[in-house]
């Protein structure tokens, strides 16, 4: 007997009626994905379906909790959506429980639920897929800050690559803004003349090529150029296959069209700005 699935399966029934339903309507499909002994799913099934729904606000706590990183976002995929059930639905969806299966962050799992929305045409802003990429590196770069460096060269732990554009970046800023101007008076969410997310033109966007790092409580945006960012996923990549040296690099930028007359000058900065680590293979 698990009784971490046992607690998995009963996160899920706290904030999904749809799979309490399902849980009712079939215990064996419901449950299967939880491993649940015959015991343990004779006891959650036994539990009264009421108790499930007495907290109300539950789901809205807990996406308080998380949509802090993924604020700009969820503001514009709501202010396209134009329905808060967008926003709870995420509870109702595969992406939520296989976050609390794998114990996932639960962020991760809102952002892939967005993207998801964006593959699929539910929503459409041509804002949206860069201000997602940026914040999902951010929050990506926070838990990773404490990872421990393979053997070789690699990425700095915390650091993560993006491509967006400065429009992107700019709807980020642009939707960070506008809660703050409704944070200042709730009130206003109950008007029929309240603003509106106001989104900046695309039409002159550049492309941006941006490194996050996270370190410490910090979490810092910096605009590299092509070339450099294009480095650094290669070794990125190259080190996700098996340690990475000094005299591997020539090869590694070849393979991403970089000629670098000096590779170890290229190792060293990297180095030195801290987007890059290296230790004894």
């Amino acid at each position: 007997m698990s009784h971490h699935g046992l607690q998995r399966a009963l996160i899920v029934a706290l904030h999904d009626p749809a799979f309490c339903a399902a849980m009712r309507a079939d215990p064996p499909a419901a449950l299967e994905p939880f491993d649940l002994s015959d015991a343990e799913r004779d006891q959650l099934v036994a539990v009264d379906p009421r108790a499930f729904g007495i907290d109300r606000l539950r789901r809205r706590r807990v996406l308080k909790a998380i949509v802090e990183e993924l604020r700009g976002s969820l503001a514009i995929a709501l202010a396209e959506a134009r329905t808060f059930a967008f926003a709870e639905e995420f509870f109702s969806s595969p992406r939520f429980r296989a976050a609390v299966i794998e114990d996932r962050p639960l962020v991760l799992a809102l952002a892939d639920y967005v993207g998801d929305a964006l593959a699929a045409g539910a929503l459409t802003s041509p804002h949206l897929p860069g201000v997602l990429a940026i914040e999902r590196a951010q929050a990506e770069a926070r838990r990773d800050r404490d990872r421990a460096p393979p053997p070789g060269l690699s990425l700095a732990p915390g650091v993560r690559l993006v491509a967006a554009d400065s429009a992107a970046l700019a709807a980020l800023q642009a939707a960070e803004h506008h809660l703050f101007e409704l944070s200042l008076l709730p009130h206003i969410a109950l008007c029929d003349d309240r603003p509106g997310l106001a989104l900046p033109p695309r039409e002159d966007a550049r492309p941006l090529h941006l490194a996050v790092h996270a370190s410490g409580g910090e979490v810092a945006l910096a605009e590299l150029p092509e070339p450099l960012h294009r480095s650094l996923r290669a070794l990125a990549g190259a080190a996700a296959r098996g340690p990475v040296g000094r005299a591997d690099m020539p090869s590694v930028l070849a393979a991403v069209g970089l000629r670098v007359a000096d590779t170890d000058r290229l190792v060293d900065d990297v180095l030195a700005d801290g987007y890059a680590v290296e230790r004894s293979m």
